[in-house]
């Protein structure tokens, strides 16, 4: 008989305010759904990345420069070590079919079978073959910009002139899933970089015109034992190859394409919980609010049940009951949405980024977790609610409602008597007032609600807003140059080579001043300044990081250093390190640090002085400066390099170098730094 009064009371209830109860489970569907979605894909994409590295066997670690073949055989004897493979790396100019010119990166691979370590997918037309030596396969992003296709011919600079290749086929490399020149050019221009792969003897004869010698790189793979003990690993060949001349060392875990999508992989992490709790938290706010406002309702109704026998926790269990049916009405769909907006966003994301093969799967912990968030949201909202409906006192409820009976002691006496002049406001005013007076805690509640809308809201705007912000400030304030001219790796400061149109033209040199001066002479170009990127290895303390040190001029206008303070100039001697980088090695002010210059793929051979490493000439058209207010800002030219200078040392250029490992005082003056995905 109780169960069966009850059981008509609530269906009655749904029927009375259906509107109130949608509008509650749609909120909680969202929150199920957006959970699903953004877990799954979290998980779908980290499970297909660690696939994808087992069968293109992702190096574990990258060696480069020193004794290569020594190196690498001393790590094929290393226990936990599946495969260790040498090869060639430079980076030369490339020239698309179009004209456009480029930094590339041609990376060496054995002829007619895929290499032991990082291996790569092929998209189209044929692999790597003895019989063409000129042929090479071109990375899928370089390929997609260039509209690259079996065929078509790329001229790569060597010995002073332009030589034509033949592209033979696409392909898709764990090693490049983000187009990453290094960490600290996480986010390359579009067209400012791209990747061949060479066969190995061409790979070395390109190089050697970088005063390049190869094999320059050791790539070497763990077996599944072996990454699980990954950092004892890693200590060890880096000694190994440190002991062997090698100075730089990168770890899968700082691999510039893994670490830049690494942060997107803990960005999805992170929101597949943030957005599914503000919903799920407005939708627990939304159900409690209906609850309280149903027990209020119901109050001479519940008296009359308590005094006809029905025990408290059969109407505590009556209230509780509609958040249940709530939570588990917005679960159901939910649930289903979330695994089809995973399997959408999963798709979506693999094929930006060219990962061959998309897993998505489905996932019962998902589900149940889910289900169980919704539950909970449902439960803790009507808790409240239906313990105040069960305490209740019979008498006191059929009563109805009564005078508070505390007299001149509520919250609008108490601002009357502080403030007489609210005595004048019109009775339409006190009654607006008095109703969110007298249930104070349902008003706030309700406020809470309008507060979690508005974060929903602010949240996304905020986070576009912030993105927008950053780029402005890091391209606007502190890299203010508008493009930058490379030279060809090996050329030296007196001189730049005249290269034709044509392959095997390029005879003849212009002086560095000279094309400086013609530069800055161009229309709309207000400034051109030269400066120097010298790829090198910082050592402090044991510990050790590969990075880039910028070489510019004490009065630089292209680049700006930002602190706490305001902006500063670069120190007369020594380096100016990033926050991160100081972080990183553990070093303050007046420390001290070995500096290892080094070419993207390996050291150079004998000593450098500091005018002498490839460099660039930055400058700044007079257009781009004018205030960004009343127009859209000019877009920098596609092969416009575009490095985040968060990652980068800096120092005065005429800095010399006495060895390849000279110590200097370091100068940290933790700048500002724009968004980066290393330090």
């Amino acid at each position: 008989m109780t169960g069966g009064v009850l059981a008509a009371k609530f269906r009655r209830d749904l029927r009375h305010r259906p509107a109130q109860l949608v509008a509650v489970v749609a909120l909680v569907m969202l929150g199920v759904a957006l959970f699903g979605a953004s877990y799954d894909a979290y998980k779908n994409l980290d499970g297909g990345y660690r696939a994808l590295f087992d069968r293109y066997r992702f190096a574990d670690i990258t060696l480069a420069g020193g004794d290569a073949e020594a190196i690498a055989r001393e790590a094929a004897r290393t226990g936990g070590v599946a495969a260790a493979a040498t090869r060639t790396v430079a980076d030369v100019p490339l020239r698309m079919p179009d004209g456009a010119t480029m930094v590339g990166r041609v990376v060496g691979m054995p002829a007619g079978t895929q290499p032991a370590v990082d291996r790569v997918k092929l998209r189209d037309g044929a692999y790597l073959d003895a019989s063409a030596p000129d042929g090479v396969l071109a990375e899928k992003h370089i390929a997609d910009h260039a509209h690259l296709r079996p065929g078509s011919k790329v001229q790569v600079w060597r010995d002073g002139a332009w030589h034509g290749v033949a592209v033979r086929g696409t392909a898709t490399s764990p090693e490049y899933l983000w187009p990453a020149r290094d960490r600290q050019e996480p986010l390359p221009a579009p067209g400012s970089f791209g990747v061949l792969f060479a066969p190995e003897p061409l790979a070395r004869r390109i190089a050697a015109s970088a005063s390049v010698q190869g094999p320059n790189q050791v790539v070497v793979h763990y077996t599944r034992d072996g990454r699980e003990d990954a950092a004892r690993l890693d200590a060890a060949l880096t000694a190994t190859a440190r002991r062997y001349g090698a100075p730089d060392a990168v770890t899968r875990a700082d691999q510039p394409s893994n670490a830049a999508l690494g942060e997107d992989i803990k960005g999805f992490s992170e929101l597949a919980y943030l957005f599914p709790a503000l919903f799920l938290m407005a939708a627990g706010v939304a159900i409690y609010v209906v609850l309280t406002r149903r027990v209020a309702r119901d109050r001479s109704l519940i008296g009359m049940l308590r005094a006809n026998g029905f025990p408290r926790r059969t109407v505590l269990a009556h209230y509780l009951a509609t958040g249940v049916v709530v939570g588990l009405a917005g679960a159901a769909p939910g649930v289903l949405l979330g695994l089809a907006l995973a399997g959408t966003v999963t798709r979506a994301y693999t094929g930006a980024i060219g990962i061959p093969d998309a897993q998505v799967s489905v996932r019962a912990g998902t589900v149940l977790t889910g289900v169980a968030f919704a539950l909970a949201a449902g439960v803790l909202a009507a808790l409240a609610p239906a313990v105040a409906a069960a305490r209740v006192p019979p008498a006191e409820a059929m009563r109805g409602a009564v005078p508070s009976g505390r007299g001149g002691r509520g919250v609008l006496a108490r601002v009357e008597r502080l403030l007489p002049v609210t005595r004048r406001l019109p009775a339409g005013a006190w009654l607006v007032l008095r109703g969110p007076a007298r249930q104070p805690r349902r008003t706030s509640y309700t406020a809470l609600g309008v507060v979690l809308a508005l974060v929903l809201i602010l949240v996304s705007w905020g986070m576009l807003d912030t993105s927008k912000a950053t780029v402005a400030r890091q391209f606007d304030r502190i890299q203010r140059q508008d493009a930058e001219l490379t030279l060809a790796p090996g050329t030296g400061s007196g001189s730049v080579p005249r290269s034709g149109s044509g392959s095997g033209s390029g005879s003849g040199s212009v002086p560095v001043p000279s094309v400086l001066a013609d530069l800055a002479r161009q229309p709309g170009v207000s400034a051109a300044e030269p400066s120097a990127n010298v790829p090198v290895s910082l050592e402090a303390g044991g510990r050790a990081y590969s990075t880039a040190l910028v070489g510019l001029r004490r009065d630089t206008s292209m680049h700006r250093f930002l602190t706490s303070a305001g902006a500063r100039p670069l120190p007369a001697r020594g380096l100016l390190l990033g926050s991160a980088m100081r972080d990183r090695l553990g070093l303050k002010a007046g420390d001290r640090l070995t500096v290892r210059p080094s070419t993207p793929a390996g050291p150079r051979a004998g000593r450098r002085r500091g005018s002498r490493w490839p460099g660039s000439w930055t400058s700044r058209s007079a257009r781009s400066r004018t205030p960004r207010s009343g127009r859209p800002r000019r877009s920098r030219p596609a092969s416009a390099r575009r490095p985040c200078s968060c990652g980068s040392r800096t120092a005065p250029t005429g800095t010399r170098w006495n060895g390849p490992s000279r110590p200097v005082r370091a100068w940290s003056p933790t700048p500002t730094r724009g968004r980066s995905s290393g330090p």
